[in-house]
């Protein structure tokens, strides 16, 4: 039963710190920023768009046979 004992204890010892070593416990919170009075001139924020990449169907099907022709060369060679 000592031994039980010993060995649990050196499991929660490990364990913790294995958890301080790896960051896994949650850091205190920062403080938040004083308020400050007054005006503050906010510069405008316009939203960025991104554009899509185009649907490229026939190189997504060149990709695929090429893909598939190197597998089945790499199966005759072997």
């Amino acid at each position: 039963m000592i031994r039980d004992t010993w060995r649990a204890i050196l499991v929660l010892v490990v364990g913790g710190l294995l958890m301080e070593a790896s960051g896994l416990r949650q850091q205190p919170p920062a403080p938040a920023p004083a308020p400050q009075w007054g005006y503050q001139h906010q510069p405008a924020v316009y939203p960025v768009y991104a554009n899509p990449e185009p649907d490229r169907p026939l190189r997504r099907i060149g990709a695929a046979f090429v893909e598939l022709g190197d597998s089945m060369i790499g199966a005759i060679r072997r």
